[in-house]
């Protein structure tokens, strides 16, 4: 290495060798890929390509028939939810579900509702709702049914549920409460 050259980033994230057959049907064939921490991609594709297969694979929605993801230098295991969230994966699914008779703040922590003593802390699940809408949509009351918002605000809520934790490295912090 010369000086004044600039480092090397660390992969962040690792897919390699990926394959995911549904029956007879192939829908990633050894797919590998790397991304490093602050990089932005697209993946794009016709339909059938296999975009939403390697994202729910990456996330732990699909156990692969082959392959690794690794996050961080830690492999993934295939297929576990559990493992890749706790990694910091978060996907945001084009048909996104949401829960019109629940919360704002319930939706926005569904996947990570803080407790304590088995019970849902809501003071600190408002406070986290409150911190990632702060910036997009403050007037939100985070205490309001999410079905009682019109369109346009509930879709305001989607984006920022994942924003709720992420791997060291990824550079954003956290907002747990």
């Amino acid at each position: 290495m010369t000086h004044g050259a600039p480092a090397m980033a660390e992969d962040l994230l690792v897919v390699r060798g990926i394959t995911k057959r549904f029956g007879p049907t192939l829908a990633l064939d050894n797919v590998s890929a790397s991304f490093r921490a602050g990089e932005v991609h697209a993946l794009m594709g016709e339909n059938g390509a296999g975009k939403s297969t390697l994202g729910k694979t990456i996330a732990g929605l699909h156990r692969p028939d082959a392959g690794t993801v690794t996050i961080a230098g830690r492999t993934l295991e295939p297929g576990s939810i559990d493992d890749a969230f706790d990694a910091g994966v978060r996907i945001v699914h084009q048909e996104l579900a949401q829960c019109p008779n629940l919360t704002v703040a319930e939706n926005l922590c569904l996947h990570d509702l803080p407790s304590r003593f088995g019970l849902v802390e809501k003071r600190s699940m408002c406070a986290r709702a409150e911190r990632l809408l702060a910036d997009l949509e403050p007037s939100i009351d985070v205490r309001a049914p999410l079905g009682s918002l019109s369109k346009p605000r509930g879709r305001s809520c989607r984006s920022p549920a994942r924003w709720t934790t992420a791997p060291a490295g990824a550079g954003r912090g956290t907002a747990r409460g």
